[in-house]
């Protein structure tokens, strides 16, 4: 492993079970027996360190579309991110648990975090969009309810891991609640779908 990703992995690890504001630089380079100033010559501050370890969890969280394939349909594929995405989001805990400390602290960082967003956002009302034309969301739902619906999730998915302890996430959990929001806006034909992979769980 190159020495600036074994940087990221020791930071990550810290940062998930410190809290990103109580892990300097300082600390990395003594937990990896390593000098300052190597961690820095990759690293030039925590800023970079973070972000370059968002950027790759929003690539892990990118190639979920990939899995799309392996679904027998388009509705089957929502229902089962939430468990990929759930394992993603526990290696990099810190960005849900520190959320807020870090959009204060890191000013420029959270320009990279909006602009990702976007992209991804956009991305996925295309797909939310796709259902809805596949029959499996409700024909009424206008783009600003499909919008709706993405900001639910993100808010249901922020809120289970903020307000939860390593002890205590639970996937089969977290997939029921995040599912769930789906419910309601779903088509004839999507509840169908739906109870079928609830079945099959």
């Amino acid at each position: 492993m190159k020495t600036k990703d074994v940087i990221k992995e020791r930071a990550r690890l810290l940062f998930n079970q410190l809290g990103a504001k109580n892990v300097t630089l300082r600390e990395v380079a003594k937990q990896l027996d390593k000098s300052y100033g190597n961690i820095t010559y990759h690293f030039a501050n925590k800023e970079q360190l973070i972000t370059a370890l968002f950027l790759d969890m929003n690539q892990k969280l990118a190639q979920l579309q990939t899995l799309y394939h392996q679904q027998e349909n388009l509705l089957t594929f929502f229902l089962t991110l939430p468990a990929h995405s759930f394992n993603i989001t526990l290696q990099y805990l810190f960005f849900s648990k520190d959320y807020v400390e870090l959009k204060r602290a890191y000013p420029e960082f959270f320009q990279t975090v909006a602009a990702l967003n976007t992209t991804r956002r956009a991305q996925w009302l295309k797909l939310l969009i796709q259902l809805q034309r596949e029959g499996y969301l409700a024909a009424q739902l206008s783009v600003e309810d499909l919008e709706y619906i993405m900001d639910l999730s993100v808010g249901i998915r922020m809120f289970y891991f903020q307000s939860h302890e390593w002890n205590e996430f639970d996937e089969a959990v977290y997939l029921k609640q995040v599912n769930r929001l789906l419910y309601p806006y779903l088509s004839v034909e999507g509840k169908k779908v739906y109870q079928r992979f609830l079945e099959e769980q």
